[in-house]
């Protein structure tokens, strides 16, 4: 029975950048994550330690993006996934990072990465 367990836009504040005026003042990114476990077993016993509990995977998302100041969105969002996928439970997971008013006229830029456990 496999599932999905994540969050949207939590809004995190850090360096991220590669113009100088972007590696001296944080800036606002939002974070979606999306990560497959097998359900079977919180199904059955309804017990928060046989899931992935969300709010471990946004305190993940979070301190890499404050302690790492990328330069770029793909380092950033590497980073999440390689942590996030340490965990036994996760069998895939996928992360969205978006860095509003990153150019004139587009509402934000983004990245996507999906990876699978091989």
């Amino acid at each position: 029975m496999i599932g999905s367990v994540g969050f949207r836009e939590v809004k995190i504040f850090c360096i991220i950048g590669v113009y100088p005026d972007e590696r001296l003042t944080e800036r606002e990114i939002s974070i979606d994550l999306e990560v497959q476990i097998d359900f079977s077993s919180a199904a059955s016993s309804d017990a928060v330690e046989n899931t992935v509990d969300y709010e471990y995977l946004g305190n993940i998302c979070k301190r890499i993006a404050t302690e790492g100041k990328y330069q770029l969105l793909e380092t950033l969002a590497d980073k999440i996934l390689t942590e996030i996928l340490a965990d036994v439970k996760i069998i895939s997971a996928r992360v969205r990072i978006e860095k509003p008013g990153a150019f004139p006229g587009a509402l934000c830029a983004f990245v996507e990465l999906e990876r699978k456990k091989t």
